[in-house]
C-alpha cells in the first residue's frame, strides 16, 4: 500500500488542496480526489461540512485510509496546544486507553514496546493483534475433526451405502465414503488466517510484516474464510477455546470494519472508528474498578431504569455509565457519568465575575437530576467526571446541591489522563464527598 500517514486530533478540519500534506495537529490538507472521496460518504456521525471546501471529524479516533493509500491517523484532542510534541503524548494517552479498555497484556516491556508508541495508531493494532496471535501459537493452533464425505477410487473410513447403490453403473467404480480428518480447518483458524492476510497487506512496518508472514506459514494448510458472519456464529467458547477468545474482538474489527469508508471503496484500506466518549467511560470504569473498596462493586450502565411509564409501558430508558453499590446489596449508592469535553473551573463572564456553571451543560445537570431520583431516591452523591486539562485539573471544592437539605450532591471532578500518572491517582475524589477509594 502507497501513500503517507497524516496526523490530525479529533474535532479538526480535513481541507480541499492541491497535495496530502499536515498544516498542524488541527488542519490537514488532501488532494481534490481523496477530499471527494471522504465528502461523498461523509456520514454526520463521523464528519461534518463546515465550509464548502473543509470537513470536519467529530468526537471518534482512529484510522482512515483513502484510496490513494494515505492514511489519516485521528487522535484524542486533551488539551489545547498545538505543538508537535503534543503528537506523541496524544497518542500514548490512547495507547494506555485502549491497553486498559481492552485487558491487552505484554508478555515483556522491552525497548520495541516503548518504540511502538512512536507508530502510527494502526500499526500499534496491527502489533497488538500479532501478540495474540503469538499467545495462541505457543498455546498450539487448535485442531480438531471434521467429516469429509468424498467420492474415491478407494475405500476409506465408512462406506456411504445408499448413496452407493444410487450411482449409475459407469460409476459404480468409485466409492462413496465419509471419514474424519483431524486438521486446523475449523472456524476460529479460518477467520484468523484471512486477518492475518488482511494486516500483512495493511502493514508498513518491517517488524509487523515480518511477523505476519510468519504466521502465515503456520496457517498455510488452513483455507481462507469464505462466509465471515457464519463463522463467527460458530466461535467456539468451550473451556478448551479460552486462549482463543482474547483474539475475537480484533478479528471482528479487522474482518468487519463497522465504517462508512470501507463500506463505499473496498479499495480504500482499513478504516475504523471509535467514539472517544465510550472509550473514555470505559477507561474510567476500568481504572476505578480496580481502585474501590472491597465492600463496593461497580456496574456499567446498569442496572437500567426507565424515567416514566405510558399506560403501564415503560418509557425514556436510563442507562447510567457507572453505578456504586455496597457488598451485594442491589440498591445503588453512587452515580457516576463520564463527560468527554473540556470544562474550565476558573471560567467568568465577560464583566469578570465567576461563572458558576463552569461550561457545564445543563442538559447534563437535568440528566444527573433525574439519576439521583430514579436510582437514589433524591439522597446519595452523584459525580460528573471530566478529563483533566490545564483549565481544570482538581476537584470543585464544593458540590451542587438539588435540595435546601443537601440530601441530593453532585461532585464535579476531573480524572488524569496524563501519561505520567499513576492509574491509582488519576481519579481526585473532593475531601468532603463520601465515596472513597483506595
Amino acid at each position: 500500500m502507497s501513500g503517507i500517514n497524516l496526523q490530525i486530533r479529533e474535532w479538526g478540519k480535513i481541507n480541499k488542496g492541491n497535495e496530502n500534506v499536515a498544516i498542524d495537529i488541527d488542519n490537514i490538507t488532501l488532494k481534490a480526489c481523496e477530499w471527494n472521496f471522504l465528502a461523498d460518504i461523509q456520514d454526520a456521525k463521523y464528519l461534518r461540512f463546515s465550509k464548502k471546501d473543509q470537513l470536519q471529524i467529530k468526537g471518534f479516533v482512529g484510522v482512515i485510509s483513502t484510496p490513494d493509500g494515505t492514511q489519516i491517523e485521528i487522535l484524542p484532542k486533551t488539551n489545547e496546544k498545538s505543538d508537535n510534541d503534543i503528537i506523541d503524548e496524544s497518542r500514548t494517552i490512547l495507547w494506555r486507553m485502549l491497553r486498559r479498555v481492552n485487558n491487552i497484556k505484554f508478555v515483556e516491556s522491552t525497548e520495541a514496546d516503548l518504540q511502538i508508541k512512536k507508530q502510527p495508531l494502526l500499526e500499534i493494532l496491527i502489533a497488538w493483534f500479532l501478540q495474540s496471535v503469538n499467545h495462541i501459537v505457543q498455546q498450539g493452533i487448535r485442531k480438531d475433526y471434521s467429516r469429509i464425505e468424498a467420492q474415491e477410487k478407494f475405500l476409506k473410513g465408512q462406506l456411504q451405502l445408499s448413496k452407493q447403490l444410487r450411482e449409475p453403473p459407469h460409476k459404480q467404480h468409485l466409492f462413496q465414503i465419509e471419514y474424519d480428518v483431524f486438521s486446523a480447518n475449523r472456524p476460529e483458524n479460518r477467520l484468523l488466517h484471512s486477518a492475518l492476510i488482511a494486516v500483512s497487506k495493511w502493514s508498513r512496518n518491517n517488524d509487523n510484516k515480518k511477523l505476519a508472514k510468519h504466521f502465515l506459514l503456520l496457517f498455510d494448510d488452513v483455507p481462507l474464510s469464505n462466509n465471515y458472519k457464519y463463522d463467527f456464529s460458530k466461535w467456539a467458547v468451550s473451556r478448551d477455546m479460552h486462549y482463543y477468545q482474547p483474539i475475537l474482538p480484533w478479528i471482528k474489527l479487522i474482518l468487519n470494519q463497522q465504517s462508512p469508508f470501507t463500506l463505499a471503496d473496498k479499495n480504500a484500506g482499513i478504516s475504523f472508528l471509535l467514539p472517544m466518549e465510550k472509550l473514555f467511560e470505559k477507561y474510567v470504569a476500568k481504572c476505578l474498578a480496580k481502585d474501590l473498596l472491597s465492600e463496593f462493586r461497580l456496574t456499567e450502565q446498569s442496572p437500567q431504569k426507565s424515567l416514566a411509564t405510558q399506560n403501564k409501558s415503560n418509557v425514556f430508558t436510563m442507562k447510567p455509565d457507572i453505578v456504586i453499590h455496597e457488598g451485594k446489596n442491589n440498591h445503588p449508592i453512587c452515580i457516576l457519568d463520564t463527560k468527554w469535553k473540556c470544562i474550565d473551573q476558573n471560567k467568568t463572564y465577560e464583566n469578570d465575575s465567576e461563572d458558576k456553571k463552569r461550561g457545564i451543560s445543563q442538559s447534563d445537570m437535568y440528566q444527573m437530576f433525574a439519576y439521583g431520583h430514579k436510582y437514589l431516591n433524591g439522597k446519595g452523591e452523584l459525580f460528573l467526571i471530566y478529563p483533566d486539562h490545564d483549565g481544570f485539573d482538581e476537584a470543585i471544592k464544593h458540590s451542587f446541591d438539588f435540595d435546601s437539605g443537601g440530601g441530593l450532591k453532585l461532585w464535579i471532578v476531573p480524572f488524569h489522563i496524563s501519561v505520567n500518572t499513576l492509574d491509582s491517582e488519576r481519579l481526585k475524589l473532593p475531601k468532603d464527598c463520601l465515596l472513597k477509594i483506595k
